[in-house]
């Protein structure tokens, strides 16, 4: 579903909604509001018709807490496809009516909840039917109960298959769980690291509230963010709001720039490229480097380190296909090369891109690399082999590409022999059939050394 048209608007005031007169302890032993009185009904939190048992691991506050807001998620009244604020106390204290003016956003934090907290109440966010789903959970389990990293990470995965029977997989959004105190970036970082991995699984959204939230020494929250080391401020709920913009906008443009990102590319494929191709903007590159193009087999190449003697810069992009490529050739030519080695195209086929398209990308950006770099220094690589079950398309591919090697008078390096192993991918090389190991790169290096020594 199209996002674009959520408008935003920063408005601070009252960002912790209503509060009572008593400011009971919370389970991380800091200060939370109660709400009195829910603008969003006027129900009384003494009418706990429709709540939720809470967890036994709750202590008290938190137990009577998630049953008051529960029973007031089952009895308020919420207009159809709006976007659901999923999360615990750094949710709940958003005000989101007036942080996100135009987006239709209902509240669904609860102070003090957990991964299994918020698995158990899906079912009141699948009766709002919600157009897109926003989650941030999993400090709680870390600071207030001690839970295994692999026991938040299978809640979540559990959270986004329940949520996936309702929804599309790309109208939902897996939130980083923001830093806390230095003690917990370890857990923090391995934790961030698994839902990541879960959201991609599934084709569903990952935001990296990290770039935004972490201090200058990657240890922490950003002080400037917040009061108490763990929840927001008004100016960590605006830098939220900001960060989120080109999320939900569904990155039409790498932000900063005009280099579009391709429409057709998973919600991680757009992540990524759009975090790739900024630093790409930001770094400063010396010319008349040896540059390496391509996805994520490319990107996974520490090519500083397998060629030492050479001076190398790398414009890998995991998730990355021809189309996005093209997008981004300015920079590569911004960067002067002395060189060009080529080798794009896994991720069209593993797409359902056709092949013939994704070569005639190649032999556009063959082109577009012979304005600034002579023929005789661009190197056009085969795809390597994946599994048995896209061979065909791999050698038709091959095939292509070698005909626009010899066409367009560059050389030409077939790297697919030397790695196949009846149609695919020798295991030797690889661990999941389609990248790299550290085997991998060696035989890659032993076939580019002669092409980059003359």
């Amino acid at each position: 579903m199209r996002k674009a048209g959520v408008v935003w608007g920063i408005f601070m005031a009252g960002i912790a909604g209503v509060f009572g007169c008593s400011e009971p302890q919370d389970e991380a032993g800091l200060s939370r509001p109660v709400v009195e009185e829910p603008a969003e009904t006027g129900m009384p939190v003494t009418d706990l018709t429709g709540a939720i048992e809470p967890l036994p691991i709750f202590g008290d506050w938190v137990s009577n807490h998630y049953r008051e807001r529960t029973a007031m998620f089952s009895q308020r009244e919420v207009e159809p496809g709006g976007i659901a604020m999923v999360g615990d106390s750094i949710t709940e204290e958003g005000d989101w009516s007036q942080l996100m003016p135009g987006g239709n956003a209902v509240n669904f934090g609860i102070s003090g909840d957990t991964s299994a907290g918020v698995l158990q109440r899906l079912g009141q966010i699948k009766e709002v039917q919600p157009s897109t789903v926003l989650l941030m959970i999993g400090t709680n389990d870390l600071g207030n109960h001690d839970i295994p990293v692999q026991e938040i990470g299978d809640n979540v995965e559990a959270v986004l298959e329940e949520l996936m029977t309702f929804m599309d997989s790309d109208d939902i959004y897996v939130q980083s769980v923001l830093p806390r105190d230095p003690s917990f970036t370890a857990r923090v970082r391995a934790l961030n690291e698994r839902l990541m991995h879960e959201a991609y699984m599934r084709g569903t959204w990952f935001v990296f509230l990290d770039d935004a939230f972490w201090d200058e020494s990657w240890t922490q929250l950003d002080p400037s963010v917040t009061d108490d080391g763990l929840h927001l401020n008004a100016a960590g709920y605006a830098r939220w709001v900001d960060f989120l913009q080109p999320y939900l906008d569904m990155f039409p443009v790498v932000p900063g720039t005009d280099i579009a990102i391709p429409a057709h590319y998973p919600p991680g494929g757009k992540t990524h490229y759009a975090r790739r191709a900024a630093e790409f903007e930001a770094r400063d590159v010396s010319p008349g480097r040896i540059a390496f193009v391509g996805d994520s087999i490319t990107e996974g190449g520490d090519w500083a380190l397998m060629f030492p003697e050479l001076e190398t810069v790398n414009f890998g992009i995991g998730w990355d296909q021809t189309s996005g490529l093209l997008n981004r050739m300015e920079q590569i030519e911004r960067a002067t090369p002395s060189r060009v080695v080529l080798m794009i195209g896994t991720n069209d086929i593993g797409n359902g891109r056709p092949v013939a398209d994704a070569a005639a990308n190649n032999h556009q950006a063959i082109r577009r690399f012979k304005g600034f770099v002579t023929a005789e220094n661009i190197l056009l690589q085969s795809v390597p082999p994946r599994g048995a079950e896209l061979n065909a398309e791999v050698l038709e591919m091959n095939a292509r590409l070698e005909r626009i090697a010899a066409e367009e008078g560059v050389d030409w390096l077939n790297i697919y022999e030397p790695f196949v192993v009846e149609d695919r991918l020798d295991p030797a090389v690889t661990e999941d059939s389609l990248h790299f190991t550290a085997a991998g790169y060696d035989r890659w290096q032993g076939l580019l050394e002669p092409w980059l020594a003359r």
